[in-house]
């Protein structure tokens, strides 16, 4: 028989195709399930404290969370659910080491990820991010405002670059146990207070000019992530 003629019986199969249009149908709601428990996985810690929940089962519960969480989003579930299934004995012998190794590589991630992109974004031969975020909302841009994004887009790399350093600096040079500000929501804290400071300031700074709404810089970045 030649290659040309045989056709899987398991691929191309009603029962097969039935499966995969099945499994299409509650894509979406597997990834919803997955945010809330990415969500949950925030929260987690917090209550395990204030209910003076043991340690080990509470890092059992926020990897859970975590690895579900990933796997939903994802949909590799062959490669996130041993993951998680191999933290699970580490957590319960050693949770509080394991719950300081899962926040410090979160906030690694969160952090080098946008930082990367918006230095490489001021590398020669390419357009500063925030320049070309604001050229997609705007149909042209005056020459202040490229030179006020430019330098926007500058603040932001140090900012997060900064950020990544602060609990190594703070470890070295601060108080006591002030290197895990960062970590426990100073930074995200700290970033909120810099966007809305940022934002009445552009407004002074830049005049005559359509600004655009937080809303639509919100969706705008959204739909470039």
């Amino acid at each position: 028989m030649s290659d040309e003629k045989f056709v899987s019986p398991v691929s191309h199969s009603p029962a097969h195709a039935k499966r995969a249009k099945g499994f299409l149908a509650i894509t979406p709601l597997l990834r919803k399930a997955g945010l809330a428990l990415l969500v949950c996985s925030f929260i987690v810690p917090r209550l395990g404290t204030l209910c003076g929940l043991p340690p080990h089962y509470t890092t059992l519960t926020l990897l859970f969370c975590q690895g579900g969480g990933v796997t939903l989003l994802t949909q590799k579930f062959r490669l996130w659910v041993p993951i998680t299934a191999a933290t699970l004995l580490p957590a319960w012998y050693w949770p509080t080491t394991l719950r300081l190794i899962d926040v410090c590589g979160l906030y690694t991630l969160a952090l080098t990820t946008p930082a990367w992109v918006f230095i490489c974004s001021l590398l020669p031969k390419k357009e500063a991010l925030i320049t070309k975020f604001a050229r997609q909302i705007h149909d042209g841009l005056r020459p202040d405002i490229m030179r006020y994004t430019y330098c926007l887009t500058w603040f932001w790399s140090l900012f997060f670059v900064l950020a990544l350093l602060a609990p190594l600096i703070l470890w070295q040079y601060g108080p006591h146990g002030a290197w895990q500000w960062p970590l426990n929501g100073g930074t995200f804290a700290l970033a909120v207070i810099c966007g809305v400071l940022e934002y009445g300031l552009r407004r002074l700074v830049i005049r005559n000019f359509k600004h655009a709404s937080l809303r639509t810089s919100i969706d705008l970045f959204r739909k470039q992530a």
